[in-house]
């Protein structure tokens, strides 16, 4: 078998404990299109988030966005395949949090990330995290409240961003009773999808498009939200900084995301040694 299709998850793979997407990493994805093979991201991370990253990879030609809820083509500026959360269940999940003061809401929604514009005031008041800049530099500041009351299509991801890990922990058990996969990528966040949705149906709906079969297709993570998307490829990686949850989805090993886990993953496969990560630890 051959690897033809690469999905890479972002936070804690792809970049660094920075944010940074490193030197290596891009060489590396240069080298895998000039042989031919399919690059995707498998984030939880709507489109307007993958923008710093798409400019730095411009060899990217698909995302599996918003955990699996949506596929993209980016040449095409194509949704290939989306699925959401009925309103119903967001308004619930909004009156559920109201007596936790300080956090964002977020809907993801035809690719971009909505934010209360009023709430977008007390990032000074979060712990000091990358994904602070992220939030800044790519949320489309809104009236939560007025969008919630008007809209009535469903919404691809409910994104949920807290200033620590103790609120997103009281947070996660809040939700619980609503029914929906509650994940995240980092402490301090939420990610929540229909039970339909997820990383690894996101890679099936994109192998499909591409006549890629699952077992020519590589997945690399390292987080619980990233479980469907190993499970579903056959060659499941995982970086060496992967949270304890995830390792039995991972068949192979690779470097971590401050190690350039995800270049030395390409580069075993370019060189037909990718049987040679299932002893790396």
């Amino acid at each position: 078998m051959s690897v033809s299709l690469i999905a890479v998850d972002v936070d804690g793979t792809l970049i660094n404990s920075e944010g940074r997407v490193t030197d290596e990493t891009k060489e590396a994805f240069r080298e895998a299109t000039k042989a031919g093979i399919h690059l995707a991201l498998g984030t939880g991370r709507a489109r307007d988030e993958c923008t710093p990253i798409l400019k730095q990879l411009p060899e990217l030609r698909y995302m599996i966005n918003c955990s699996g809820a949506s596929v993209y083509d980016i040449a095409l500026e194509k949704e290939l395949y989306v699925e959401g959360i009925p309103m119903e269940i967001i308004r619930r999940c909004y009156e559920i949090l109201k007596d936790i003061p300080v956090y964002l809401f977020e809907p993801m929604i035809d690719g971009h990330v909505y934010a209360d514009r009023k709430r977008m005031e007390h990032l000074s008041e979060f712990q000091d995290h990358y994904y602070i800049e992220t939030v800044r530099s790519t949320r489309t500041p809104t009236d939560i409240e007025a969008l919630l009351e008007t809209r009535m299509e469903p919404v691809p991801r409910l994104h949920l961003f807290f200033p620590n890990h103790e609120t997103q922990e009281r947070a996660r058990k809040l939700l619980e009773p609503v029914g929906l996969p509650i994940l995240n990528s980092i402490p301090e966040n939420l990610e929540l999808n229909m039970p339909t949705a997820n990383k690894g149906l996101g890679l099936r709906r994109l192998a499909e498009y591409l006549n890629v079969p699952l077992e020519n297709c590589m997945a690399i993570g390292d987080n619980l939200n990233d479980a469907d998307m190993l499970k579903a490829a056959g060659y499941p990686v995982l970086v060496a900084n992967a949270h304890a949850d995830v390792l039995q989805y991972g068949k192979y090993r690779t470097k971590s995301c401050d190690e350039d886990g995800v270049a030395h993953a390409i580069r075993h496969v370019l060189n037909g040694t990718v049987e040679a990560m299932r002893k790396e630890q």
